[in-house]
């Protein structure tokens, strides 16, 4: 004497599944098997994830240099350019973070041609690996210092030349 239950056929509405295309935990896998591509291909990956970070940083850097002002109304010129210097750097380091995923694919992609850049110098130079390997590093090193140095060095000279101008127009106003 139960009673009959009659099943009722919902409808399924479309609700995307759990396992979509960007689940963190695929891109998750998706980056650790990339870096464990990388290692595999030893200092040449190394060195083409470094080569990606000094293009990523050193386009980044003069960009939002450019794109950004340094704030005139303080009377400490050196100041003013490190508060940009750090707004700048943070933006461009959260654009690294984002962009992890895309720097391990093509340092993958670069360490075939870094392989043979490591080799080339060994034998034009002949030096062993670690040698040419620091050499490539300190020259990306010095380059990224020297390109981002001189946007920094231009914003001080112009804002001092700005702030001397000013004091003199100042002073040249003034009732004798």
């Amino acid at each position: 004497d139960k009673p009959i239950r009659k099943s009722i056929a919902i409808p399924k509405l479309y609700f995307p599944n759990n396992e979509n295309l960007f689940s963190v935990r695929k891109l998750r896998r998706l980056a650790s098997r990339q870096s464990n591509l990388l290692q595999k291909k030893g200092r040449a990956g190394f060195l083409a994830y470094c080569f990606f970070n000094f293009v990523l940083y050193t386009v980044g850097m003069v960009w939002q240099w450019s794109r950004i002002t340094v704030e005139t109304s303080s009377s400490n010129i050196r100041t003013a350019v490190f508060r940009k210097y750090g707004t700048v750097f943070a933006y461009v380091c959260a654009a690294s973070q984002l962009l992890k995923l895309a720097k391990l694919f093509t340092a993958v992609a670069l360490s075939g041609p870094t392989e043979r850049l490591l080799q080339f110098l060994q034998h034009q130079l002949g030096v062993n690996e670690n040698v040419a390997t620091a050499l490539c590093i300190g020259t990306m090193v010095v380059v990224w210092g020297v390109v981002t140095t001189l946007p920094i060095l231009h914003d001080y000279s112009s804002l001092r030349h700005v702030l001397l101008l000013d004091e003199r127009l100042v002073h040249s106003l003034q009732p004798v």
